[in-house]
């Protein structure tokens, strides 16, 4: 068990890993990565972490079409992408700068969760299901005597919840049911890379 844990599990993880890279060079994530920097500077995050964000929607494939009919890099819908750009979804540069600038939105949407490291988190499981169901779970949060600005333990919990039908047909839970688990293993996974970048990537 314990040659299981401290050797064979490490050597796992990191041949895991490193399928979250395209390209094993030095230095480089994908082959988007200017694109990525500049992008990610408008937002004010580490260009590491939109990285890993792009990984977690398309594993960098610019042509990607999900069988709900979100597009490209950052798997934006077309609704979504014409309220924060315009052109063509398959095109790497088109696609960032309109995702970038939904992220641009929501982070104002939760500009009310002070403590950053719990922003990140509303903001990344707001990618992954719309700001609606999410503030439901803070709403219920709160409802059933958690803190609605801390994320773990507490709108974590009532995001997976929200496919509890006594939680989804709560009064406080205005937009319904969720499938909760993925936007909160979304925002777990985008987070876990993150942090595999910036051991590996300066």
């Amino acid at each position: 068990m314990l040659e299981d844990k401290y050797y064979r599990q490490q050597y796992t993880f990191r041949t895991r890993a490193m399928h979250a890279f395209y390209s094993e060079k030095a230095g480089e994530i994908s082959p988007f990565d200017s694109l990525v920097r500049q992008s990610a500077q408008t937002i004010g995050w580490d260009w590491r972490l939109l990285a890993s964000l792009l990984y977690e929607e398309s594993h960098f494939d610019p042509q990607a079409v999900s069988w709900a009919g979100a597009i490209g890099l950052m798997q934006l819908m077309p609704g979504t992408a014409r309220m924060f750009g315009s052109g063509d979804l398959f095109d790497p540069e088109t696609n960032i700068r309109s995702g970038t600038r939904y992220i641009s939105y929501l982070q104002k949407e939760w500009n009310n969760v002070l403590d950053p490291e719990n922003r990140i988190r509303f903001v990344l499981a707001s990618c992954n299901v719309g700001p609606g169901h999410v503030r439901d779970a803070q709403k219920l949060a709160r409802k059933y005597g958690r803190d609605p600005e801390v994320w773990d333990g507490s709108v974590e919990r009532y995001l997976k919840l929200k496919s509890d039908p006594f939680y989804y047909r709560d009064e406080a839970s205005e937009f319904g049911y969720c499938n909760g688990i993925m936007p909160v293993n979304y925002a777990r996974n985008i987070l876990a890379r993150y942090a595999l970048y910036r051991q590996v990537i300066p």
